[in-house]
């Protein structure tokens, strides 16, 4: 029903686009069915598409945008300058700096502190940019970069000379690890932190922890749990006998207390800031390193307020992995009153119907936030219809058919445990944090896990779709990468396993194959099996025959030829693909198969992504280049033999994450989970958690 609405909008939308730009409507050339009758179904399907064909009311163009970004950019940096300036001259800057008037003058109330830096990393909410932001691409709910931490040095004071020389001591004569009681300190890692502040302790003083170590302790031993971390990762048993010793403890005790809680600290904010894991090593088609924490500078500047909320800054500032955040202590809360309750699905749910089940299911649903929009919990046993519509929409958001009836595989989705459950949120938090901590003022998302497209511009969601993924033996690859040229018209070459997988065994079966799917094989110089039992040495870039080659030869090798599907309506990228630079040749294109887009799961690629309305998406990236408006794009995919390939550079190059998050959030707020198709979760979870089994 949400499906249908929206695309009743889309074309009430696309008919009021088509009356205020009637100059922009699509012309179909009238000999493009004569020219090319193969084509024909794909000249109707881009019709049914009509509605995201249309020029679409974006606002003012990116470079409008960034324009009025920089000069807000330009503005803070002399700010923040300024400020340096009256620091300088102010003996009393340490002090000052804490009191309330400049508190109001360099932080909001809602976004934290938002001090300037040297390089102009932290926003604040600037009325004359947000005014005209508002005026050109509607409500902005959110700073466009969100809340940030602060790198600038600061003095720091601390009296403790014996603690200090402690440190000094032990981190001078360290090579690599200081073995302190059963743990090891990682010398060239708290040595930057203390770089930082000039060796003086920050959480144990000569009368013992100080409050800023209590507060960390309460985060390492189980806050960090609210954050999907183990708190095994920070915090032992040595490390609460030395805190419970406080004043008693020797001095030696005491500096080895600090570096471990040093230790814990820069842990924890690397992990929220990086992931826990390296990304690289979960599994083949990660392509994503793990980034080196080295922010100290900011580290150190926590310790001049609530470090414990400070670290919050140096997590993503995406709002998805904000509702991420929050979701998962209700989960757990859950969890702690006693979790969820197994529901028996003695039978099949419809409209109208009266069973024990029903209070199970709507108890499921208020849990998993489905029911929060449609009605509360009831102990009534009848199938009513704010259940029927809740469950409707249960499915849609699970990738089940959202029709309303609950049957076996529904059950079995509700059954799923709270742990799996509270797992595949701790592991989407993980993923969120490989990428940077700052997406960009504009970039395309995939997630693989949904199948499914974004475009974000400052931090609006402008165009979203289907897409169709890798199978489960050919997954899409995760990675971040751009996208700087599309080609209209492309050829495909296609990979290795394709043509070991597809393409040659199609041969076999049928001589016509190649020919009929306009595959074309071209020679390279070398020697190739040809039939009759002989060897033909084919030039470089000779075009061959593929009768004349004995593909029954080649069964598990390929012939040393290039293999090319020519472009037009039956190229496997279909008629426009958008490029990309990673190694593993993953980028999103158009397709010749259609159909599949209608169903709930569509996982059928060979790797790369096909999107459901590839025209949509090329319209927009073109936007800024007038000499490709909607006429001329559609001429030029309509005559492939007129306009083979070619080849549009971008003006600017757009930022591309493909992730594989199996939860998300719905128009609604409501979550949204998919099964772990690639299995990927549970290697996750494999990965950050401890070894050691300690407790205390």
């Amino acid at each position: 029903a949400k499906e249908l609405r929206r695309q009743q909008q889309a074309q009430q939308q696309a008919q009021q686009r088509a009356q205020q730009y009637p100059q922009a409507q699509p012309q179909y050339p009238q000999q493009y069915p004569q020219q090319y009758p193969q084509a024909q179904p794909y000249q109707q399907q881009y019709r049914q598409a009509q509605p995201y064909a249309q020029p679409q009311p974006y606002g003012p163009t990116y470079d409008q945008r960034e324009a009025a970004y920089q000069a807000d950019l330009a503005r803070r940096q002399q700010a923040y300058a300024q400020a340096q300036s009256n620091a300088a001259s102010d003996q009393g800057y340490q002090q000052q700096y804490q009191q309330p008037q400049y508190q109001q003058t360099y932080s909001t109330p809602n976004y934290g502190r938002v001090d300037y830096t040297k390089d102009g990393d932290q926003l604040d909410q600037n009325p004359d940019y947000m005014q005209y932001a508002s005026q050109s691409y509607g409500t902005v709910p959110t700073p466009l970069m969100g809340a940030a931490y602060d790198k600038t040095p600061y003095p720091v004071s601390v009296n403790e000379p014996e603690l200090t020389a402690s440190i000094t001591t032990a981190l001078a004569q360290s090579q690599g690890e200081i073995e302190i009681g059963n743990s090891t300190v990682n010398t060239a890692l708290v040595k930057k932190f203390y770089a930082s502040r000039g060796n003086q302790p920050a959480f144990i003083t000569s009368q013992g922890p100080n409050q800023q170590a209590g507060n960390l302790r309460s985060f390492f031993s189980s806050g960090v749990t609210l954050k999907g971390l183990d708190p095994r990762d920070y915090w032992s048993a040595d490390m609460e006998s030395r805190f419970v010793g406080g004043a008693a403890q020797s001095l030696s005790h005491k500096a080895g207390l600090e570096l471990l809680m040093a230790q814990s600290f820069i842990r924890v904010a690397g992990d929220l800031a990086n992931g826990r894991a390296n990304p690289s090593l979960i599994d083949t088609h990660t392509m994503i390193n793990k980034r080196t924490f080295n922010d100290f500078q900011a580290l150190s500047n926590l310790l001049r307020g609530d470090a414990v909320s400070g670290l919050d800054s140096f997590e993503p500032q995406h709002p998805e992995y904000k509702a991420l955040a929050s979701y998962l202590p209700t989960l757990l809360d859950q969890k702690r009153r006693g979790g969820w309750a197994h529901i028996p699905g003695l039978k099949v749910l419809n409209l109208g119907v009266s069973s024990p089940d029903v209070p199970l299911v709507r108890e499921r649903l208020v849990q998993l936030g489905v029911l929060q929009n449609y009605g509360t919990n009831d102990p009534s046993p009848v199938y009513d219809r704010t259940l029927f519509e809740g469950v409707k929409l249960f499915q849609a958001n699970h990738k089940l058919k959202p029709d309303g009836i609950l049957g076996s595989q529904g059950f079995g989705v509700l059954n799923i445990p709270l742990d799996e459950r509270i797992n595949q949120v701790r592991a989407t938090l993980e993923k969120w944090r490989w990428l940077p901590r700052q997406l960009g003022d504009r970039y395309i998302i995939v997630n693989i896990a949904r199948q499914e497209m974004k475009v974000v511009e400052f931090g609006r969601v402008v165009m979203q779709m289907n897409t169709i993924n890798g199978k489960l033996l050919r997954p899409t690859n995760i990675l971040v990468d751009k996208i700087d040229k599309v080609d209209i018209n492309p050829f495909w070459n296609p990979p290795p396993n394709n043509i070991l997988a597809d393409i040659m065994p199609q041969q076999r079966k049928d001589a016509r194959h190649m020919t009929e799917e306009r595959v074309t094989i071209i020679g390279q110089g070398a020697a190739v099996r040809t039939v009759g039992g002989g060897q033909t040495v084919f030039a470089k870039g000779q075009v061959v025959d593929p009768q004349q080659v004995d593909w029954k030869q080649y069964i598990n090798s390929i012939p040393s030829l290039q293999f090319r599907e020519e472009p037009g309506p039956k190229n496997s990228l279909g008629v426009v693909k958008f490029s990309t630079t990673n190694s593993a040749s993953i980028y999103l294109h158009d397709t010749n198969v259609r159909p599949k887009f209608q169903e709930n799961e569509r996982l059928f690629s060979s790797g790369c992504i096909r999107l459901q309305h590839p025209f949509q998406l090329l319209q927009y990236l073109l936007r800024d280049q007038p000499q490709y408006d909607a006429t001329k794009l559609d001429e030029m995919m309509s005559q492939p033999t007129v306009y083979p390939h070619t080849e549009v550079k971008l003006t600017k190059e757009i930022p591309l994450y493909v992730t594989y998050q199996t939860i998300s959030f719905g128009d609604q707020g409501e979550p949204r989970f998919t099964l772990d198709y690639y299995g990927q979760d549970s290697r996750i979870m494999h990965a950050i958690t401890p070894v050691k089994d300690e407790t205390f």
